[in-house]
């Protein structure tokens, strides 16, 4: 069961923190929606187990701009049965092409905070080089993790500049972007519907063909490599020969089906 319940706009707060966690109140405030085009290329940004934990970035999305839309899916049962209640997440969605915007504009509000780390955080205990992956791999930790293996960094006398991490951060998209090869399974399974009964093989083969994906810097990309595609042409080409043959068959000698 999926119920969306969608929230844009301003997320009202007098303190410009990012640690201010706001009210749900915060979340209803002035609506400011999305073009129809805007929100039909949205695309997942980050999932919260409660409103309250979104209300700093939807702030932040409001004073920079940003379009989005915030929205509470209901996905049945919790798996835990914790107080036997539904269990959901609220997801938040804007234009792929401003995910890296907001990733900035986060890095930058908790830049601006005195961070006070705990003697037992876990980035203490990373090497420089660990740390210098959270950089290039920003992707993968959190805006805050970010900011403060920088500043992990700068401590320990290896402190990158802007340029620097600009320079890690578009090599790290341009890896993200590469389109990866399809397991030989899948392939195998494309060819061998073909000649079973075609439509199957048709819809495996169009996937291999034109499957995109979403980068975490929002980029739209092929999914699979060329060789793949290249194994789903054959495979479209394979089922359609084979629907053809076996629908002029029906026609032609009924009996066969019998």
């Amino acid at each position: 069961m999926e119920d969306d319940v969608k929230a844009t706009g301003s997320a009202r707060n007098d303190t410009p923190s990012p640690e201010n966690q706001g009210t749900p109140d915060d979340l209803e405030a002035d609506m400011n929606d999305p073009s129809p085009a805007e929100a039909a290329e949205m695309a997942v940004f980050e999932t919260f187990p409660d409103r309250e934990q979104a209300a700093p970035i939807l702030r932040i999305l409001d004073e920079n701009g940003i379009p989005y839309a915030f929205e509470e899916n209901r996905m049945g049962f919790d798996p835990s049965f914790a107080n036997n209640v539904m269990y959901q997440a609220w997801v938040l969605k804007l234009p792929p092409d401003r995910f890296e915007e907001l990733r900035k504009d986060l890095e930058d509000a908790y830049g601006q905070e005195d961070v006070q780390l705990p003697p037992d955080h876990y980035l203490r205990e990373f090497s420089v080089e660990e740390l210098l992956e959270v950089i290039a791999k920003a992707d993968e930790w959190s805006e805050f993790d970010v900011v403060v293996a920088r500043q992990m960094l700068d401590e320990r006398g290896a402190g990158l500049n802007d340029a620097q991490v600009e320079a890690m951060r578009a090599q790290r998209r341009a890896a993200l972007a590469l389109p990866s090869p399809a397991d030989g399974s899948m392939i195998a399974a494309a060819y061998l519907l073909a000649l079973l009964g075609g439509v199957l093989g048709v819809v495996l083969g169009w996937i291999l063909m034109n499957s995109t994906k979403t980068t975490a810097f929002g980029d739209n990309v092929a999914h699979y490599d060329a060789a793949a595609q290249a194994h789903g042409k054959r495979a479209l080409g394979l089922g359609v020969v084979v629907a053809i043959a076996l629908a002029v068959a029906l026609v032609l000698r009924p009996e066969w089906f019998a």
